[in-house]
């Protein structure tokens, strides 16, 4: 698992590795970025209710890995994640190609993890541009 937090400084981020969940101390307008590609803490006994909502709903979730990734990552972070400061957190989720991302933030916060793919859309040109636009590209 790989883990950083990103720190509120002069108007922008500062960077920092994090190595254990237990090392970290969220603050007013931090992000905390967890990633991995592992379920080892998946367990259908971890799940939160309303995870266990979502696969009773959707019961093909429970094959996928990206899904065990992802909630192996909120239950790792929420079992070994000590909220000294006591401040509301809010979580995102995303996961693509085997790989998954948590977010944690004290604010709102959106996450999206994509595989990136080389794509070749020349073939799609002459039906979606004028020639003098195929001649700019």
């Amino acid at each position: 698992m790989k883990i950083w937090i990103l720190r509120q400084i002069d108007g922008g981020f500062k960077k920092d590795i994090i190595y254990d969940i237990k090392d970290i101390r969220i603050l007013s307008g931090d992000i905390v970025l967890l990633f991995d590609s592992d379920f080892k803490y998946y367990s259908y006994d971890n799940l939160s209710i309303s995870d266990k909502k979502r696969l009773k709903h959707y019961p093909n979730l429970a094959d996928k890995i990206e899904f065990k990734i992802s909630r192996s990552l909120k239950v790792a972070f929420e079992k070994s994640y000590i909220n000294i400061d006591k401040v509301p957190l809010y979580y995102s989720i995303s996961h693509s190609n085997n790989h998954a991302i948590l977010a944690i933030s004290t604010k709102f916060i959106g996450v999206d993890l994509e595989l990136i793919k080389n794509r070749n859309f020349d073939i799609h040109m002459e039906y979606c541009f004028s020639n003098h636009q195929i001649f700019r590209v």
